[in-house]
């Protein structure tokens, strides 16, 4: 296993510490979720205290800060906290589904880097596509829908994300 350095502290620790924070953010942060974007993004008005769509939001943000990492570290470093946040997330219960979701919000961000439009928007539209249930679109991906406030909703997706990363990396001393 890996140490990083200044003080010492294992990778899978930091990750696992990350998607802790993560969680524990969304959920705190959803009565505001669900107070503050229903008039932008119509699906969550009815999730309510649906903890299978806090759950989702909170992937959305792991998937933004997975993202991240891909600026702040080289590439192997990268890859392997991903592997770490990735294994972290998936509990026995859940199985490899918060893989995937990962996965598909990553290519989400990535298919926008290609358009012009704001990465978050891709990450927004496919979080909607996914609470609205929406069918596939081409080669399977989910249908993604361009509703009214998905800008709005991207960066606060984006704020949820916070800086976890960028203080962890400057407090050990972490990419160089």
């Amino acid at each position: 296993m890996r140490t990083l350095g200044k003080p010492k502290i294992l990778e899978a620790i930091v990750a696992g510490q990350f998607v802790v924070r993560v969680l524990q953010g969304v959920e705190e942060s959803w009565p505001r979720i669900v107070h503050d974007w229903p008039q932008l993004f119509p699906p969550v008005a009815s999730v309510g205290n649906d903890q299978t769509a806090s759950f989702e939001v909170a992937l959305a943000v792991i998937a933004v800060q997975v993202v991240a990492l891909r600026n702040l570290l080289p590439a192997d470093q990268a890859a392997r906290f991903r592997a770490h946040i990735v294994r972290s997330v998936c509990s026995a219960d859940a199985g490899s589904g918060p893989a995937a979701a990962i996965d598909e919000y990553e290519a989400a961000w990535d298919r926008s880097m290609q358009v012009p439009e704001p990465p978050q928007v891709g990450i927004a539209s496919l979080l909607f596509a996914k609470l609205h249930g929406s069918g596939a679109g081409p080669g399977g991906e989910p249908a993604l829908e361009r509703p009214a406030g998905l800008p709005e909703v991207g960066a606060a997706i984006v704020a949820l994300a916070g800086s976890f990363w960028r203080a962890t990396v400057t407090e050990y001393g972490m990419g160089s």
